[in-house]
């Protein structure tokens, strides 16, 4: 349901094309993710629904090349063994990113054809703090609830479609986020 709205929402700012001349990042630019992913890492089985982690990050420009910011995750799915025994996995995961958006050097270093008002290419350093809960209902295991926790730390690359001068949409993927595929809309404030 939320995948179908999703669709709907960024189908509907696609058909949106003026943009203003001014660069999609810059300096002092300030931007709000939001979206939802496909799939984990490390996790394998038979799921029963579909896993839609949900992710949310900002960032700030602090040069014309590098934006830092905070990142947050949610994911939950359910695993069920033959249609016997149910086990739950749900992941919290809260950090920050570091981000390289690489077309304004290509602008500098003479790259021509590349609309940099509109698109926005970048790779990013991710490190978050991730709590993790798992639930069974096995009766040999017993009713087991346990918590854990990591530090999930990797590179992931990207890029953005601005569809108006403040809102567009990007896809990104790579370690260190709470899916394999992340998907949404940015909200550009600045």
């Amino acid at each position: 349901m939320i995948c179908k709205r999703l669709f709907f929402l960024l189908l509907i700012c696609f058909s949106f094309t003026t943009v203003k001349a001014q660069e999609s990042f810059e300096k002092g630019s300030f931007l709000i993710n939001a979206g939802a992913g496909f799939g984990n890492y490390g996790y394998y089985g038979f799921f029963s629904g579909l896993n839609f982690p949900l992710h949310a990050s900002a960032e700030l420009g602090i040069n014309e090349y590098l934006s830092v910011g905070p990142q947050f995750g949610l994911s939950t799915y359910s695993y069920n063994y033959f249609s016997t025994y149910n086990y739950r996995y749900t992941f919290l995961r809260f950090g920050g990113k570091a981000v390289f958006h690489y077309l304004p050097l290509a602008k500098e270093l003479g790259i021509d054809g590349i609309d940099t008002e509109k698109l926005d290419f970048f790779v990013a350093l991710n490190a978050s703090f991730e709590t993790s809960r798992y639930t069974s209902d096995n009766p040999y295991s017993g009713n087991i609830t346990t918590f854990s926790s990591r530090l999930p730390i990797g590179l992931s690359a990207g890029f953005r479609y601005y569809m108006t001068k403040n809102l567009g949409a990007y896809i990104e993927s790579g370690a260190g986020l709470n899916a394999i595929l992340n998907f949404g809309i940015t909200l550009k404030l600045k």
